[in-house]
């Protein structure tokens, strides 16, 4: 392997230096340090592990502005009850996780909830929640409601979302039916 010591390398003429080729990989040692008033990538940045993020807002590393978790993606989610419908509808649920916060979709077109009572519950999610204190949404039935124009969200265990209605604080009833439209909306903390 070539060594080459220099104190500078600058460009022949303008302002723009290239290191390497298309497709080629320039790699800093351990512990050195790309100094720059200003840095132009024209590619994304790709770690060589995946515990590795950015430092934001700041110039001396610390733990509270580290980015070194971001999500997208799908997710099964059920629709059910404390007597679950006859056939449990489910959809494709989305979420983006931002480090410790989720946030989700789901839309349940034109299902039935048939044989259904008790608490409005939705299973599935993608990541387990921390807190139940801690999680904040909505569901909206679009047709026939679930005994409120909306309910806000509670999250009554670790790993499914239940509906309380925000006028009574009773927990909301999935009442049986069939073409039902329900959306919701979710936003949650997670140590996933």
């Amino acid at each position: 392997m070539s060594k080459l010591e220099v104190d500078a390398i600058e460009p022949q003429s303008g302002t723009t230096l290239t290191i390497g080729a298309s497709g080629d990989s320039v790699t800093l040692g351990s512990g050195a340090s790309l100094t720059s008033p200003g840095l132009t990538l024209s590619d994304n940045i790709l770690f060589n592990a995946a515990s590795k993020g950015i430092y934001l807002g700041v110039t001396t590393p610390t733990a509270s502005n580290l980015l070194d978790d971001y999500e997208e993606g799908t997710f099964t989610a059920t629709l059910t009850a404390d007597t679950p419908p006859t056939s449990p509808p489910t959809s494709t649920g989305y979420y983006t996780k931002i480090g410790n916060l989720v946030y989700v979709n789901v839309y349940f077109r034109g299902v039935s909830t048939v044989g259904a009572s008790g608490e409005a519950t939705i299973t599935g999610l993608p990541f387990t929640s921390t807190a139940t204190n801690r999680t904040y949404g909505a569901l909206w039935e679009l047709n026939t409601l679930v005994g409120t124009d909306n309910a806000s969200s509670i999250n009554l265990s670790a790993s499914e979302i239940k509906f309380i209605q925000p006028d009574t604080g009773n927990l909301t009833d999935i009442i049986a039916n069939t073409g039902r439209y329900l959306q919701t909306s979710i936003l949650y903390f997670t140590d996933a």
